[in-house]
């Protein structure tokens, strides 16, 4: 490849110790070699600066930042705002690629001339070789309202996954940094983009690994199902998106209830916040105040599918 792309690698890091090490070696080991690594320490209280340095010593490539701690958004503003590329790939600290992920994952972006490409992948438990499941794509284009109601039912995209052009996401607005959004800010990002006319490609091929742990904070389920809910609630939706929106909330607003195991009153109650409709949430929210949780949930999800 002429003249090939630099590619700036962004890579949060908080706590980081245990797994970065395998991290920042999948970086080394892709077959693509015009990148540079960005690894911003997220206010780090372990040795996660001590393993980063050694790989600083001996690969210019590499580069190190530290922030007081801020979470995932800010420090992938940060990072973005020290790169040099035009595109933008995301690796965060506990997570792998393949070694074909960025020559792979460029080339399907340039052929097709989109602003964001992502993989399939797999998600693993202690080393890649212990699979736990496979989440795959079919090789698709993701471009206005059509992908705007595909992403309203579900994040499609796993951060470890994408690849971006910078402009695309300096013009959707980059990374929200507020901390009520901080398990959900890469979803709002990508809906975000498909509202500025952004193009995605899925590709099939399975070319990352997402490791599950109990250090994640992923295993956060619960704020991550009311930020979902809080994003959809405030994006700028156009009129004849209204529909789907209310939908989303529905569908986003059940799931809550069936995978979070600790919904007390008070959560039940700013659950009960999001229903669509105006009448069915203010049945909700006097149901709130007289039913017992047991049947506030059943009360909620019934009242859920009215918008």
């Amino acid at each position: 490849m002429q003249n090939p792309e630099l590619i700036s690698v962004i890579m949060p890091a908080y706590n980081a110790g245990k797994f970065i090490k395998q991290s920042i070696e999948s970086v080394l080991n892709q077959t693509y070699g015009n990148w540079e690594l960005i690894i911003v320490d997220d206010g780090s209280a372990d040795n996660t600066k001590d393993i980063i340095s050694d790989f600083v010593k001996n690969d210019a490539r590499i580069k190190y930042i530290y922030q007081e701690n801020g979470k995932q958004g800010k420090a992938r503003n940060n990072g973005m705002l020290h790169s040099k590329g035009n595109l933008i790939a995301f690796l965060d600290a506990d997570d792998l690629w393949m070694p074909h992920f960025l020559e792979k994952q460029l080339s399907l972006l340039l052929k097709n001339q989109v602003d964001l490409v992502f993989s399939s992948m797999v998600k693993f438990i202690e080393n890649p070789t212990k699979i736990i499941s496979t989440i795959t794509f079919e090789n698709k284009m993701y471009y206005g309202t059509d992908a705007i109601k595909a992403f309203l039912k579900d994040n499609l995209i796993s951060i470890t996954t994408a690849l971006a052009r910078k402009e695309a996401i300096l013009k959707a607005g980059s990374f929200k940094e507020s901390k009520e959004l901080q398990f959900a800010e890469d979803y709002d990002l990508w809906l975000r983009m498909l509202l500025n006319d952004a193009k995605f490609v899925g590709n099939s091929e399975i070319l990352a690994y997402y490791r599950v742990h109990q250090m994640q904070s992923s295993k956060l389920a619960e704020k991550r199902y009311f930020q979902v809910l809080l994003i959809i609630l405030h994006l700028p939706f156009t009129e004849n998106l209204k529909k789907q929106k209310e939908e989303a909330l529905s569908l986003w607003i059940r799931r809550c209830l069936k995978f979070s195991k600790n919904l007390d009153k008070k959560k039940l109650r700013k659950l009960t916040g999001f229903i669509p409709s105006v009448y069915a949430r203010n049945i909700g929210m006097l149901a709130s105040y007289i039913l017992p949780s047991t049947l506030l949930k059943k009360t909620i999800h019934k009242l859920s599918y009215h918008t």
